[in-house]
């Protein structure tokens, strides 16, 4: 029996370019109209922007350096993250440890 694969990987990859890049530009748009009120909103805005591109150098794995599109890319995930979760305790008002825990298990 024939399965027809409609959505591959590198059709699902570019879609979730897409949308993260209108996710970068929403928080551009919040950014600017609220950054007076709500300054943390431009650590939002470098997480997007760092996911965007990391997302990006994924998609043209294969078509640009491994040192790019692996090592770069991981280091836009990671560092992302931590935009955001600055972001949200400054936002909430509340104060976290920053210490690298490793990659074990706590």
């Amino acid at each position: 029996m024939h399965t027809i694969n409609i959505l591959d990987m590198r059709t699902l990859l570019i879609g979730n370019v897409v949308c993260s890049l209108i996710c970068v530009w929403v928080l551009a748009l919040l950014w600017c109209y609220n950054h007076n009120r709500f300054p943390e909103i431009k650590y939002w805005l470098y997480c997007m922007a760092m996911q965007f591109s990391a997302l990006l150098l994924i998609v043209l794995r294969g078509k640009i350096p491994d040192l790019f599109s692996i090592v770069l890319a991981a280091f836009l995930i990671m560092a992302g993250i931590m935009q955001l979760t600055v972001g949200l305790e400054r936002f909430l008002g509340e104060k976290q440890s920053q210490k690298f825990v490793g990659y074990g298990v706590l």
